[in-house]
């Protein structure tokens, strides 16, 4: 059970700065043009970034209870 919960922590964490890289490289690209994010992923950059949060929550709460905080 230690191995799992220091797994899951682990885990958020890099996910934690993942979401912290993607975001600042998010935010000063997409200032430029969010269309060319558009065209080259084919993806709008509202739901690329309404995942990562939703990934990123998902894996905090499971730490958070990993830990019975």
């Amino acid at each position: 059970m230690e191995q799992l919960s220091a797994d899951v922590a682990s885990l958020s964490t890099n996910m934690n700065i993942l979401w912290m890289l993607l975001a600042g490289f998010l935010v000063f690209f997409m200032h430029l043009n969010s269309t060319l994010f558009l065209q080259w992923t084919g993806i709008p950059i509202q739901l690329f970034r309404g995942v990562m949060a939703g990934v990123l929550t998902f894996y905090m709460v499971r730490a958070l209870r990993a830990f019975d905080l």
